[in-house]
């Protein structure tokens, strides 16, 4: 039986990233954060306020209990929806965003997204393995034919 792709050799699969994420592992945090949508960045910093606020008062594994979790989202969406009215966001219609469904929902996504990532281990940029233990560039080193 002969192979019809003679280009084709098993080691020219990805071990563990898919190929379509080859262009994002290059790109650094702040270069994928600065693709996030102008409304982003008037949300954030009152999300990281009040993350920062809870990390004081409670400590940081504190977990807030669902009334809380409102009440806070309630508070960041007045303290957004006031920013947003008084910038009139250079091109975005005020109208959708200051109704209370969107803007809270969006809101409350930031908050939980900040809270978790504020409560795990710190992110380490891992090497590719080959699944038995032993990092890249396993095999070709000082007596091993290239």
């Amino acid at each position: 039986m002969q192979n019809t792709n003679q280009n084709w050799t098993p080691y020219m699969q990805s071990m563990r990233v898919p190929e379509p994420m080859y262009p994002v592992m290059d790109m650094t945090d702040q270069q994928i954060e600065e693709m996030y949508p102008r409304i982003y960045f008037i949300i954030f910093p009152v999300v990281s306020y009040h993350c920062d606020m809870l990390d004081a008062e409670h400590g940081e594994m504190y977990i807030p209990s669902n009334e809380h979790y409102k009440d806070i989202v309630d508070n960041i969406h007045e303290r957004v929806s006031k920013d947003i009215e008084d910038n009139k966001l250079q091109g975005i219609d005020v109208k959708q965003w200051t109704r209370g469904g969107l803007l809270r929902d969006l809101a409350s996504i930031i908050f939980l997204r900040e809270l978790a990532q504020r409560r795990r281990y710190p992110r380490r940029r891992r090497y590719p393995y080959d699944g038995y233990g032993r990092g890249p560039g396993y095999g070709y080193g000082p007596g091993y034919w290239y």
